[in-house]
């Protein structure tokens, strides 16, 4: 062998005359290669009055002097231009670029980020003061270690704002987290500067508010116009349940109130043992529409647009009484009015009013 196996620095062979000449070549390699700093990665052209000493990592398609050299190492040394073939992991400095790069087998690329604490950092985008952090991909994945997973996102002081923020075009359009204070808040933008905060929800109680940013309920809605929709999204009243609030006591179900899963179109209000059930038929506006009251499983009372029946399904006068009818004993009434009825307890009669005195029905 005539040369270093790694380096490729020339041995002084046995007997050899101006052994100097071969000393001072590995020299000059070593000189360049060691603590690497090239002016710039990827360079094409050669300077036109290079100092001595100085290093260039060419890449694809070299001119001039450089021709042939594409990915070599150029060093201008002594009034003329030395060549060496970079290995697989070398490291050096761009000057041009102010970063550590690697040598790959193709190209010199950037290494992410140096031993310590960078005071910023870009993959694949341009970090700055404020974003100290920058990232351009289409998907960012934090993983679990053998555990669980938690992005943290602290604030100095209350007042601070701790979030996450939506943006389009980099025009904010939503935000949620603790902004301005240490309730957690949804706030929602049109565009970037006029803001609505949507949901709030207190730090100490729990309690969620929609249109109000202090909550006295566990659900509380304030607005204008407070309207909490429940909608039984494929349109059609069908199976057990359409749409309905289930109300619980203690992890049990004990009542409901919403539309039941039938073509009728009632809505009703409930408990589930039967003994109250208010229903209110909403098929139309119409004659056919109803309010019906039931206690035990049956029917007590229903209202129409002609009457109330007790009784009877289908009253016919504003009172419709289909059975017996109990009027409790009792004295005259005060300031009484024409229509007025009253069983009189001493009597045992059945009074009416005529606007002037009391007359017996029988």
């Amino acid at each position: 062998m005539n040369q270093t196996s790694r380096l490729s620095l020339p041995y002084i062979a046995p007997s050899q005359a101006q052994k100097h000449v071969t000393h001072n070549e590995a020299l000059r390699q070593i000189d360049a290669l060691v603590q690497l700093v090239v002016e710039s990665a990827n360079a094409t052209t050669p300077p036109a009055l290079p100092d001595d000493g100085l290093i260039w990592a060419l890449g694809a398609g070299p001119t001039g002097d450089w021709a042939g050299h594409a990915y070599h190492l150029a060093v201008w040394v002594e009034n003329s231009w030395q060549f060496i073939t970079p290995q697989i992991g070398w490291c050096a400095w761009d000057r041009g670029s102010d970063q550590l790069r690697s040598w790959t087998g193709t190209d010199w690329e950037p290494i992410p980020a140096y031993l310590g604490t960078p005071a910023s950092l870009g993959i694949n985008a341009s970090a700055d003061t404020t974003n100290r952090l920058a990232l351009a991909s289409a998907a960012s994945l934090f993983n679990h270690d053998g555990g669980g997973h938690q992005i943290k996102i602290n604030k100095a002081a209350t007042a601070d704002t701790a979030s996450l923020l939506y943006q389009t075009g980099f025009s904010a359009r939503a935000e949620m987290g603790l902004t301005g204070n240490n309730d957690f808040s949804i706030k929602v933008s049109p565009d970037g500067t006029a803001w609505t905060t949507a949901v709030v929800i207190d730090k100490t109680t729990g309690r969620t508010g929609f249109g109000t940013t202090n909550p006295i309920y566990n659900l509380h809605v304030s607005g204008t116009m407070s309207y909490l929709a429940l909608e039984d999204s494929d349109g059609v009243l069908g199976g057990s349940m359409s749409a309905a609030v289930r109300l619980m006591a203690g992890g049990v179900e004990h009542g409901q109130l919403g539309f039941p899963g039938t073509t009728s179109g009632t809505m009703y209000m409930r408990n589930l043992q039967g003994d109250v059930y208010l229903e209110a038929d909403s098929r139309n506006l119409g004659a056919d529409s109803f309010i019906r009251v039931a206690v035990d499983n049956v029917e007590a009372m229903r209202v129409r647009a002609g009457g109330v029946g007790f009784g009877t399904s289908n009253p016919a006068r504003p009172l419709h009484v289909a059975s017996v009818m109990r009027l409790e004993p009792s004295t005259a009434p005060s300031s009484p009015a024409a229509g007025d009825i009253y069983f009189d307890s001493a009597t045992k009669k059945l009074r009416c009013h005529n606007g002037i005195q009391w007359n017996n029905l029988f």
